[in-house]
């Protein structure tokens, strides 16, 4: 992809030898081209499962939420793509087909505050706000607090994988 994107970025580009140029343009294409493959093969896989609903309904959930949040990313395209529709997937697939319960209501409520407090941002708004769209959707559509849920547990993972990630290349930078 990589490359593709690099060769495209010279294409475009206004002046082909400007590397900071080429180098924007490309991460620019890169970002689109991956985010569209992504969400393509992650649409058809709805189409194919007849999860197609939930896949929106959860896109719009899980990408609110990432979008205000440092989490993990794979440093490869490849593995992204591999890991990002698994991850949507199963998401979806637990979503059509396990209901939430009283359990799992209550602890969404301890997950939001773990959410608040592993997230580097500390965004009290964004917390409010899953926390009121979950509460108020578990009368109106349950099918939407499981799927913040499912967001909220999630987010949290990548957080966590995030500094996990920051940590090992701390320990990297000291050998050097």
């Amino acid at each position: 992809m990589h490359n593709l994107t690099i060769k495209l970025a010279s294409f475009i580009s206004e002046d082909p030898n400007n590397k900071d140029s080429i180098q924007m343009i490309s991460y620019s294409l890169e970002a689109i081209f991956t985010t569209l493959l992504t969400t393509l093969t992650a649409l058809i896989l709805s189409f194919i499962f007849q999860y197609t609903k939930i896949f929106v309904t959860f896109s719009i959930c899980f990408i609110s939420i990432r979008m205000m949040h440092k989490g993990f990313h794979f440093k490869k395209f490849i593995y992204c793509y591999i890991f990002s529709n698994i991850m949507i997937f199963i998401s979806c697939i637990i979503i059509k087909y396990y209901s939430i319960n009283l359990f799992e209501m209550i602890l969404f409520y301890f997950l939001i505050i773990f959410h608040f407090w592993v997230s580097n941002e500390k965004n009290i708004q964004l917390s409010l706000i899953i926390t009121l769209l979950f509460t108020l959707f578990l009368k109106i559509n349950i099918e939407i607090s499981y799927t913040l849920f499912i967001s909220v547990l999630l987010d949290i993972l990548l957080i966590i994988g995030r500094k996990i990630q920051w940590i090992n290349s701390q320990k990297e930078s000291k050998k050097h």
